[in-house]
């Protein structure tokens, strides 16, 4: 049996019995909760809030308040120094950092129960993907992999991290997928971000029998293409003569290289005759064109279905601020299906995608959820209303009760009687100068369908006023400065916004372009401790300094 024989043979009873679970999840929510709350009766936090004499779920109500992570900070605290039972009474093995895109990171433990909960959702994933993808099976796959962070433990003694993502699959699954892997495992050892940007486009590059990609956002694979383009000769002639490194050996191998240097002579000819055949009134007419065709060049010149012409799918988050990224990667990836992450949270799964599904469904046997309105009334996955919006709340394996992850998702229909749910924004992300309070959710559906980058972010230079960023090479002057304008017109449906206009206190909303922009986000990410796969670019940043952000990166 070769691995993938072997990964199909594990994840298949997994999807079977997931789709099964589809047509009743309320008796799946019931015994997920009452399985947590009997399993932890004994911990701190179980004791504190009477988990044995919980019988229901308006039990669970009147006994355990909604939570924040500050609420549960006390009880974390006193599991990185070593306390044992205290949220879960099973071990905790390690701790995640969450993305901290909107503010710090915070640890979040993980037992082992709660690791098997995020495989109770991959597995039925990657079930589902293999049935309908069946092709994917002919190849090797990279799954994202940034570079590490310094292995650190708490003063306990706890690992803080996972070194990939291919670590969510457990050690019944584990040998199999290191076998399948384009990149080595090995790259997540690597600390320097340009030594390991090089790498894993040489190898990705090499592996001419790609077949799945799996990132978290779009703007992490844009990237290893734009380093697949600006070092395109020396990766050709290191592939030509191989490479040795301390982290793993690329044999030689003349006819790959060969095969993609003529892949990139064939897109730069291709991209050449298009701009002879478009022509140009004037020479001013000629250069703009040139800019916006070729932009920063790799997306018309990197041919990747001439590159890897096994490469059947592309996993990667496609909702929210990651949706002005899809068509860019579509674009450079037009023989490949592209299908959304669905709502994976460092604390936990909360959607799955199915292929034949225009939404991710909710995963019920990874956790309980709870869903709170506008008006913070709970609800249930049975009792959502289709075209509504809420707000996720979350009880855990690993030992979070009722924790409010501030995601807001929209019901989209249902997959038998369960919900299928689209992640529409962070619920804390706010703007406010002057009293407008500006969401995510409201600027992403007023700014509509974007090109790549764009990014609203409020200015104090002169009088306050927003800016919005946008990629050079993908607007003009005239185009940013239309947009801009728009958007001010839209974002005065809100009144506390159009009075503060109206009043003189926020000045109109201008447009900035900036040469590669996305490149210079991502490099701030990581300079404030990000991992490189869980960045993502937002549309509304509530930091004020981004005009010298990017003035000092130009």
């Amino acid at each position: 049996m070769d691995n993938w024989q072997q990964l199909q043979a594990v994840v298949k009873p997994s999807l079977k019995g997931f789709l099964h679970a589809l047509k009743n999840p309320i008796e799946v929510q019931q015994r997920q909760l009452q399985g947590i709350l009997n399993a932890n009766q004994e911990s701190v936090f179980g004791k504190a809030y009477g988990f044995r004499a919980i019988r229901c779920y308006e039990d669970y109500c009147d006994r355990v308040p909604i939570q924040t992570y500050d609420n549960l900070a006390p009880y974390i605290q006193r599991i990185a120094a070593g306390e044992t039972g205290v949220l879960s009474s099973e071990p905790v093995v390690a701790f995640e950092v969450t993305g901290g895109s909107t503010q710090g990171g915070k640890l979040i433990p993980y037992t082992a129960s709660g690791l098997q909960a995020f495989q109770r959702a991959i597995f039925p994933w990657l079930g589902d993907l293999l049935s309908q993808h069946p092709e994917i099976k002919a190849g090797r796959t990279y799954w994202a992999i940034s570079p590490v962070r310094p292995l650190t433990k708490t003063k306990g003694g706890i690992p803080i991290g996972m070194v990939s993502d291919a670590a969510y699959f457990g050690e019944e699954l584990g040998a199999s997928i290191a076998q399948l892997l384009a990149v080595p495992g090995e790259f997540a050892g690597i600390a320097d971000i340009e030594e390991w940007r090089y790498l894993t486009a040489l190898f990705l590059l090499a592996a001419a029998d790609l077949s799945l990609i799996s990132v978290w956002s779009p703007t992490f694979l844009l990237e290893l293409v734009r380093e697949i383009w600006e070092n395109r000769d020396r990766l050709i002639a290191d592939i030509a003569s191989g490479k040795v490194t301390p982290h793993a050996t690329l044999a030689p191998n003349p006819e790959r290289a060969a095969a993609i240097a003529s892949a990139f002579s064939e897109a730069r000819l291709r991209k050449g005759r298009e701009i002879n055949h478009r022509g140009a009134e004037n020479a001013e007419e000629e250069g703009e064109r040139e800019e916006r065709l070729c932009g920063d060049g790799y997306d018309q010149e990197v041919d990747t279905a001439a590159i890897w012409t096994q490469l059947a799918v592309i996993s990667c988050w496609t909702d929210a601020a990651a949706k002005a990224f899809v068509d860019q990667l579509q674009a450079l990836f037009p023989q490949v299906a592209i299908q959304g992450k669905g709502l994976l949270a460092t604390e936990g799964v909360v959607t799955l995608p199915l292929v034949g599904c225009d939404f991710p469904v909710l995963a019920i046997e990874s956790g309980f959820f709870e869903f709170l309105d506008a008006q913070e009334q709970p609800w249930l996955c049975h009792q959502l209303v289709e075209g509504e919006t809420y707000r996720v709340v979350m009880t855990t394996h690993s030992g979070l009760y009722r924790y409010d992850l501030g995601d807001r998702v929209r019901v989209r229909g249902w997959k038998e009687q369960t919900p299928l749910l689209e992640f529409v924004g962070r619920a804390g992300v706010v703007s406010d100068l002057c009293g407008e309070k500006l969401t995510e959710e409201f600027v992403l559906t007023q700014l509509g369908k974007q090109r790549g980058f764009a990014m609203l972010a409020p200015s104090l230079r002169g009088k306050p006023h927003y800016v919005l960023f946008l990629d050079a090479s993908e607007y003009n002057d005239a185009d940013a400065t239309t947009l801009a304008c728009q958007l001010d017109r839209a974002l005065a449906t809100n009144p506390q916004y159009q009075y503060a206009r109206q009043l003189g206190q926020l000045s109109e909303l201008v447009a900035c372009r900036v040469k590669n922009p996305l490149s210079i986000y991502l490099n701030s990410g990581l300079e404030r401790g990000q991992r490189l796969g869980d960045i993502k670019p937002p549309v509304l940043s509530k930091e004020t300094d981004w005009e010298f952000r990017f003035a000092a990166c130009e």
